[in-house]
C-alpha cells in the first residue's frame, strides 16, 4: 500500500512484522493459521501451530491466491455496498449487509479485519433506516426502530471488542498464541430483535477486567471513545438506559481525559447521566438533531 500510494517501503518494527488483521487458514493442518511473515517477501506466509510450522508463497492459483482472492472479493463488495449508501438505502439494504456478516463469519478468522468492516456497514445501515423511518413518523420506541437500534449498537460494541483485543497483540500486551487460545465464537446475526440479551452479554465482556486489561490505553483513544459514546447513544434512544450506563461507566475516565471528543453541553449531559444510574437523560435525539 504504501509503495503503491506513497513510493517508499516501511522498515518500522511493525510493518516488517506479522499481519495479525489479515489470518488465513492453513491448508497443511487444521489448527493453524497462516499470517503474512512480512519483510521483504510479501508474499511470504506462515503456520502459527507448532507442530505444523508450514511456510509457504503465494502462487497464482494455489489455495492461498484463492483465500486471499476471495477476501479482496468480499472487501471489494462491503466497500461497493458503503458507497452506494450515498444514494439512499431500502429493506434489502440491511439484509445485503446482514448476508456479508454471515459469508465472512464462515470464511474468515475472528482476528480479520473484514469482522470489523462488516459490522461497521451492518451499524451505519441499521442506524441510517432508524433515522428514516423516524422521518416517517415512527416512534424511538416502536417495535421496529428499538430493535434496529440494539442491531446497531450491538455492531459497535463488537468493534469496540475487536479492536481493543486486536490492539493489544499489536502492541505486545497480548501474544498472539494467547489470543488464538481464548477466541471467542464470532456471532451471526440473522436479523434485528429486540431481545437484550446479546447486548447484556457483549456489555459484560466489555466490563471484564481481563478484557480492560487487553488494553488499557483503548479508554484513551479518541475512535474507540466515539464508537463507545454513539453505541450509548443508540441505548439511550431504544430507552436502555441501564446499558448505556454501564457501557459509559467503564470508559468514564477516557471520557474526562478527553474533552475534545464530546461538546461542553454533552459533557455535562454524560455526567448527569451517570451520576444519577440513568434517570436523568438531557441527551437530544443524535440522529435527529440538527
Amino acid at each position: 500500500f504504501l509503495m503503491e500510494n506513497k513510493s517508499f517501503v516501511c522498515e518500522c518494527v511493525r510493518c516488517r512484522g506479522v499481519d495479525e488483521c489479515n489470518p488465513l487458514h492453513c491448508e497443511s493442518c487444521n489448527d493453524g493459521l497462516l499470517f503474512n511473515a512480512g519483510g521483504d517477501r510479501d508474499d511470504k506466509w506462515c503456520c502459527t501451530s507448532k507442530a505444523c510450522g508450514w511456510t509457504a508463497h503465494a502462487v497464482e492459483g494455489d489455495g492461498i491466491s484463492r483465500q486471499l482472492e476471495s477476501m479482496t472479493n468480499l472487501a471489494n463488495d462491503i466497500s461497493f455496498l458503503r458507497d452506494s449508501l450515498q444514494y439512499g438505502i431500502d429493506e434489502n439494504t440491511l439484509p445485503q449487509a446482514l448476508k456479508y456478516q454471515e459469508i465472512i463469519t464462515e470464511q474468515c478468522h475472528p482476528l480479520h479485519w473484514l469482522h470489523i468492516a462488516a459490522w461497521d456497514l451492518g451499524s451505519i445501515v441499521a442506524s441510517s433506516r432508524v433515522q428514516l423511518l423516524m422521518m416517517e413518523g415512527h416512534s424511538p420506541r416502536s417495535s421496529r426502530v428499538v430493535s434496529l437500534l440494539l442491531l446497531s449498537a450491538a455492531f459497535q460494541i463488537y468493534q469496540l471488542l475487536w479492536t481493543e483485543r486486536n490492539s493489544a497483540i499489536v502492541y505486545g500486551t497480548l501474544e498472539l498464541t494467547d489470543a488464538l487460545a481464548i477466541m471467542p465464537h464470532v456471532y451471526v446475526r440473522k436479523g434485528d430483535s429486540e431481545d437484550t440479551a446479546e447486548l447484556c452479554g457483549l456489555i459484560e465482556r466489555v466490563c471484564d477486567p481481563k478484557q480492560r486489561s487487553l488494553s488499557p490505553d483503548s479508554c484513551s483513544n479518541t475512535d474507540v471513545l466515539q464508537t463507545v459514546f454513539h453505541a450509548g447513544q443508540d441505548l439511550l434512544l431504544a430507552g436502555h438506559n441501564d446499558l448505556a450506563v454501564k457501557l459509559y461507566t467503564v470508559y468514564e475516565d477516557g471520557f474526562r481525559a478527553s474533552p475534545w471528543t464530546l461538546s461542553d453541553a454533552n459533557h455535562k449531559n454524560f455526567h448527569d447521566l451517570i451520576e444519577s444510574g440513568g434517570r436523568i437523560n438531557s441527551f437530544r435525539n443524535h440522529l435527529l438533531a440538527d
